[in-house]
């Protein structure tokens, strides 16, 4: 969290106003109440989305009082419009792993008629369906050119079918060129110039 946390902060600190932000896989809301704890009045306004139906029960029940922020129950996945359904990979998480396949939409779809004039941040963190959701992104990304910050998790790539390298290609492609690099911990690990597969 302390990577996501800083980049709030930054975001907050070069706009000199509180700032828009995205969370694509938001679950039960804990990142949102973390940055409402950690960075107080830095956030104009949120959008919290995630696509599994339990989930997002505690989703509206954690931050249907915040009246700043807009919370959205949708599959998200890349232009094709389908998705593995959901399933449970452990407790707190949910994973297009099944064997079932849904319709989805894409984030672009999602945010269009919300009327954004702006994104500061968007983060993802889809348990290995990020860089086909950045697919699903790229008129968002070219648009207001956010500070990203997604989950790289090459294992669950494998597991939800989807190419590890999506993610830094589709970055690539919108004009993104410098990665920071931090572990699961929330430590800095390096930075890159493009990536090199």
């Amino acid at each position: 969290n302390r990577p996501l946390i800083e980049l709030v902060h930054q975001a907050y600190l070069v706009h000199r106003t509180p700032i828009v932000f995205v969370d694509v896989g938001a679950a039960i809301g804990d990142t949102l109440l973390l940055l409402h704890e950690r960075c107080p009045r830095m956030l104009e306004s949120f959008y919290c989305i995630d696509g599994d139906h339990e989930f997002f029960a505690y989703l509206r029940h954690n931050l249907g009082h915040l009246r700043n922020g807009t919370l959205v129950r949708a599959l998200l996945s890349s232009p094709d419009g389908i998705e593995r359904e959901l399933v449970r990979i452990h407790g707190g998480t949910a994973s297009a792993q099944g064997i079932v396949s849904m319709p989805a939409a894409t984030l672009d779809d999602i945010l269009a008629p919300k009327g954004l004039s702006r994104l500061d941040v968007l983060k993802t963190d889809l348990d290995g369906c990020d860089g086909k959701v950045l697919r699903g992104a790229t008129d968002v990304l070219r648009t207001f050119r956010p500070a990203v910050i997604f989950e790289w998790h090459p294992g669950l790539c494998r597991a939800t079918a989807n190419k590890w390298a999506t993610h830094f290609d589709v970055m690539m492609e919108c004009g993104y060129n410098l990665f920071l690099w931090f572990n699961k911990f929330g430590e800095f690990s390096h930075f890159t110039s493009h990536y090199d597969e």
